[in-house]
């Protein structure tokens, strides 16, 4: 994985460089699911947030969604409640933006994992 990381981090170098902004947020949230898997979370969120304001600063709403989604999705794996919210968070945030995008491969994507999520011991039962 280091010489993944490694590799993308000159991507990125070369994309800004270059001026290919539209590349940044994906190339950030790559960043961020390589440092996720590794269980880097501190790291991996850092390239996430990074993600989220390349796509808002560039009006890139489809990567804004797909930020999302990652990010909510890492966040549901963590074992802190407050994480499983924020993640389910994201997620919703991620739904609204693929409806308006009438994303639909992404949005049954999101709508998969939301409905996934609901048996997650952070879930509370009435």
């Amino acid at each position: 994985h280091e010489l993944l990381y490694e590799q993308v981090v000159l991507l990125r170098t070369k994309s800004e460089q270059r001026g290919l902004t539209w590349l940044l947020p994906r190339i950030e949230r790559l960043l961020g699911t390589i440092l996720a898997t590794r269980n880097n979370q501190e790291r991996a969120a850092l390239h996430f947030e990074q993600s989220l304001h390349y796509a808002r600063s560039y009006d890139l709403h489809r990567e804004y969604g797909r930020t999302l989604h990652s990010y909510g999705g890492d966040l549901l794996k963590q074992p802190v409640e407050a994480n499983y919210t924020r993640g389910i968070e994201y997620l919703q945030e991620a739904h609204q933006v693929f409806t308006s995008c009438q994303a639909i491969r992404d949005l049954h994507k999101v709508e998969k994992l939301l409905a996934s999520s609901s048996s997650s011991p952070f879930v509370k039962t009435l």
